[in-house]
């Protein structure tokens, strides 16, 4: 294999790394937003892990923002900025937004305790810029995708649940992937929330680009704090159960919800 050639394989890793470490706090739940409600979250994280010989450490901020249009519908969008190092036999640096992202959300069906809604996200088409020790950079593709997903949530007492299955597909030669969530959260109070996620996700065809499909699952615990009036602070880890052509590891991080 060419040296160009090896470059641009170890590129696609490294943005998967980046992808990877995407907490994907943005996915709204199942609950769409009140009409003329605002929610904005930005967080920031440190990530740490590996990827055979080679060791990464990226620091991130990511812009979250829901809006509700009407009692039954939400407007969002995400956007990911990713710094990332690494050592090993292509040591270099990254950076970029990884990640633009702008969905539409309906709610279908609604009781006391659940709810049912779909989206359809869209995923513009990004570029990493790399750059090896040795000077040589190029600009890493992700290409643009189209996700339709199914969201169910459940109220039992001061217990919440909310799962959802999104089907991507790629718009250019990326795999075809699955992503799925659950969320099992517990508010005692006005203040207090502790929350359990499962972020994971799967390609399901190989995709027309080399090392392009990845598996990540993930486990994420957090801790959301409200002091008073509209505005949450929280806390949490990730951590990667496992993965597959990506790089795996642990992150921490921090974020601040504002409503309007």
């Amino acid at each position: 294999m060419s040296w160009g050639a090896c470059f641009r394989q170890f590129g696609l890793v490294t943005l998967a790394a980046m992808l990877a470490a995407y907490p994907c706090l943005a996915s709204a739940s199942a609950w769409t937003r009140p009409s003329g409600e605002v929610l904005l979250i930005n967080r920031g994280e440190y990530f740490r892990g590996n990827h055979r010989a080679s060791h990464y450490e990226q620091i991130a901020t990511s812009l979250y923002l829901e809006a509700g249009l009407s009692d039954v519908l939400m407007l969002g969008g995400t956007l990911f900025y990713a710094d990332q190092v690494n050592d090993g036999e292509f040591a270099g640096a990254s950076s970029g937004i990884a990640t633009a992202e702008a969905f539409l959300q309906a709610r279908f069906h609604r009781t006391g305790t659940s709810v049912v809604s779909g989206s359809l996200l869209y995923s513009a088409e990004t570029n990493i810029s790399r750059v090896l020790a040795a000077g040589t950079g190029e600009l890493v593709e992700q290409d643009a995708g189209l996700e339709a997903a199914l969201h169910y949530g459940r109220d039992i007492g001061p217990v919440f649940v909310s799962a959802k299955a999104g089907y991507r597909t790629s718009l250019g030669l990326d795999p075809e992937r699955l992503n799925t969530e659950l969320v099992i959260g517990w508010k005692p109070d006005e203040h207090w929330m502790l929350m359990v996620k499962s972020l994971n996700t799967t390609s399901l065809t190989d995709g027309n680009r080399p090392l392009s499909d990845y598996d990540i699952y993930r486990l994420e615990p957090v801790i959301a704090w409200t002091p008073k009036g509209q505005t949450t602070y929280e806390i949490g880890v990730r951590s990667d159960v496992e993965g597959r052509n990506t790089a795996t590891g642990t992150a921490a991080f921090f974020g601040i919800w504002s409503r309007f």
